[in-house]
């Protein structure tokens, strides 16, 4: 299993908010892995409908330009897409980070992640 982050947090979200329908895969993590690990697409694939990558997405409350986010904010459209392809499964192997203030402004908006377990620090 590994660890995959995104030293640019700007291009993960626009390669998460790319790919609204992604029925049969994170296309965005797909991608990602096939760029930074030279993996044939067919390989990255499998590693991402087996769960054997963790994806972190750090900074989710950094994709918007307002400490109050909605449904249709850049923050908002990426956990839609995060939920969609989670959605009847198990738990997804994704670690995602938020302040309080907006992730709290954004499940007011009704979106948040669903099926996840929240952990509030401080």
């Amino acid at each position: 299993m590994a660890w995959l982050t995104w030293a640019d947090d700007a291009t993960l979200i626009e390669e998460i908010c790319q790919a609204p329908g992604a029925p049969a895969g994170w296309i965005w993590l797909v991608a990602h892995l096939m760029r930074a690990f030279q993996l044939r697409e067919a390989t990255a694939q499998a590693l991402v409908d087996a769960y054997q990558v963790i994806a972190v997405v750090d900074g989710l409350d950094e994709m918007d330009g307002t400490d109050e986010p909605g449904y249709g904010s850049r923050s908002g459209q990426a956990l839609r897409v995060l939920n969609r392809h989670q959605h009847g499964r198990n738990k997804a192997r994704l670690v995602l980070t938020c302040r309080s203030g907006p992730y709290q402004a954004l499940t007011e908006g009704q979106v948040w992640a669903h099926d996840a377990a929240h952990i509030q620090l401080g």
